[in-house]
């Protein structure tokens, strides 16, 4: 009788830079699953976990440059025939900056957590379609190979409504139709609405966390920022300049709060 060995790829792991936008595809980042083996690394960026038996598993990423990121994963959703997940890493102070960034380091509280966009420059995108309130899903206008899974975004529409939303897996990749883990609470018109991407920090534990953003060449630029602790979003305007000198705090009494 002959002896045979199976091989199943049970999770493949994609990297993506939250700043650019783009695959990672450096050595130097450790990845591991719980309950797993070290995986197979591809030239193209996917880490590859082979025979893991668990239901799910918790994956790990540490490395130079970015934030550790954990994830729990369920195994038993994922397609079996192709079990891609991406995983978006946010650079950390170590993280090679193009010149003129503007950058934010910001000193939160434990489990708080702080999203910045600008309304204010061209680095939005546009809806292909108009969408009523409730939609679980978006359609938009993406040039070049930015990959958006699992990005936080910031729809405002004309009418000036606003609501963060992140994208979820691709319903058409190559017509820009995106899953959301949230319905839309407003509707939003084709003509007229922005959808900005968003730079996101969760405190783990209280401390000072590095943001970089994108300031288009601007010597300064004002941003929307959203702090939320425990069920409430202070939201407050700040003009930044270039370069990594604005720690901003977000324990003061000096930010109005908002309930949303």
């Amino acid at each position: 009788m002959r002896d045979s060995i199976h091989i199943r790829a049970s999770l493949a792991v994609l990297l993506i830079d939250d700043f650019t936008g783009k695959i990672i595809t450096s050595p130097s980042l450790r990845v591991t699953a719980c309950g797993g083996r070290k995986p197979v690394r591809k030239p193209e960026g996917f880490w590859v976990f082979l025979n893991l038996t668990s239901p799910e598993t918790e994956v790990a990423v540490d490395g130079p440059c970015y934030y550790s990121e954990r994830q729990t994963i369920a195994l038993k959703e994922l397609d079996s025939a192709n079990p891609v997940v991406r995983l978006r890493l946010k650079p950390d102070r170590t993280y090679k900056l193009p010149k003129g960034t503007l950058c934010m380091t910001a000193v939160l509280p434990k489990l708080a957590s702080l999203m910045v966009f600008n309304e204010q420059g061209s680095d939005y995108k546009k809806l292909l379609a108009d969408y009523e309130k409730g939609s679980k899903e978006i359609s938009l206008y993406q040039g070049g190979k930015e990959e958006l899974e699992g990005k936080i975004c910031c729809i405002m529409g004309k009418k000036e409504t606003k609501e963060c939303i992140r994208l979820g897996k691709p319903k058409d990749r190559d017509k820009g139709i995106y899953l959301l883990d949230q319905t839309l609470k407003d509707s939003y018109k084709k003509i007229g609405t922005k959808i900005y991407p968003v730079s996101y920090i969760k405190a783990q534990d209280a401390g000072e966390y590095f943001l970089p953003l994108s300031g288009g060449g601007r010597a300064e630029a004002e941003y929307i920022c959203l702090f939320e602790q425990d069920g409430i979003i202070e939201e407050q305007k700040i003009v930044m300049k270039e370069g990594r000198g604005n720690r901003i705090r977000w324990d003061g009494p000096d930010v109005k709060k908002i309930k949303r």
